[in-house]
């Protein structure tokens, strides 16, 4: 046990000549020597700590596989991508490890090299076969996770290498347009919608979602702004539910993006959804009290009902939100649930 840990800890500093003198004195099987709760050896912390020179000595003196894998399936090559460690990177692949291993059956190494900054890893590992296409058990591809993180420069360079990647949706129908929007990313989104050759771009996940509502509820008004006036998305789209973006704005409690919808996209503060549900209403429930006083005025009608017959202030008090009972109870002191 005392050796065991005395391994783990000399990879993790890189300490190749404390490995040397324990492989003399002990001969063990180092590919048994493993953290008891993760299943990490040796080889998975050098490569995330970034140390090659202990990756090669533990492979090609202390015999350990290359594609050994910890309890979640996660091979040194996973660590070294993630962790953003290009030499680990590149020792191991020049070993002739295999460069899309799935932890799991759910992330790549290039999914989680994509999760970060460093597009040299990401390059290099698509130069020697990574496939960007390949999804994990949501549907996410390569491509979406670095729309999400908002690198232009990776981004750029998967859609150079596969433009049809553009297209990719997610299980839950979501693209990368949705990701970049929802995610703050405008140098993205205009990326992603100037190169596609769609007619439009305005296309809906499985809830009836656009980029633009996304984009709405997260407060990113710049890129909502740019969607419009790109014409990529409709402010009169509606999703599943009936709603409009002026509703799931008030239900984000986004004052910002309710102001851009009313005051440049002229919408109407009294739209009703599917439900006849209006953003006040929606605004109560969630409990946004500034947006609930915002919409107020704004001009928003608080007697209008729901296909419940419901008042803002009635919904308010089926979800015990305190504070927007307070503030509609002055306007609508008679209602009652």
């Amino acid at each position: 046990m005392e050796e065991k840990q005395k391994i783990l800890r000399a990879a993790n500093r890189g300490e190749v000549e404390v490995l040397r003198e324990i492989q003399d004195r002990c001969r063990l099987d180092w590919n048994q020597c493993i953290y008891d709760k993760t299943g990490d050896s040796a080889l998975h912390v050098a490569s995330r700590a970034g140390y090659p020179l202990v990756l090669k000595y533990l492979h090609e003196e202390g015999g350990m596989s290359l594609e050994q894998a910890n309890f979640d399936g996660k091979r040194p090559l996973h660590d070294a991508a993630q962790f953003s460690q290009f030499k680990c990177v590149e020792y191991l692949i020049s070993q002739g490890v295999e460069i899309d291993p799935m932890k799991r059956a759910d992330w790549t190494p290039l999914m989680l090299a994509c999760t970060k900054q460093d597009d040299a890893i990401v390059k290099f590992l698509a130069e020697h076969g990574a496939s960007p296409r390949l999804r994990n058990k949501d549907g996410w591809n390569s491509f979406h996770l670095a729309c999400r993180e908002g690198n232009t420069s990776i981004v750029s360079y998967l859609l150079n290498q596969d433009p049809t990647l553009l297209e990719s949706r997610s299980k839950n129908g979501r693209t990368p347009l949705h990701t970049a929007a929802l995610h703050g990313h405008l140098e993205i989104v205009k990326l992603l919608t100037e190169r596609s050759e769609n007619d439009t771009q305005d296309m809906k996940d499985t809830c009836g979602t656009t980029a633009l509502m996304d984009a709405i509820r997260a407060g990113h008004v710049s890129i909502a702004r740019y969607l419009v006036d790109a014409k990529v998305s409709s402010f009169e789209c509606r999703d599943g539910l009936g709603r409009t973006p002026i509703h799931l704005a008030a239900q984000a409690g986004c004052i910002p993006s309710i102001d851009f919808l009313l005051d440049e996209c002229h919408m109407e503060v009294n739209s009703p959804a599917s439900d006849l549900s209006r953003p006040l209403h929606l605004a109560a429930r969630e409990g946004h009290a500034i947006a609930v006083q915002h919409l107020l005025e704004r001009e928003a009608d608080d007697s209008l009902k729901d296909s419940h017959g419901r008042t803002a202030l009635m919904v308010a008090k089926d979800y015990d939100q305190l504070s927007c009972v307070q503030l509609l109870e002055k306007t609508r002191p008679n209602d009652s649930v």
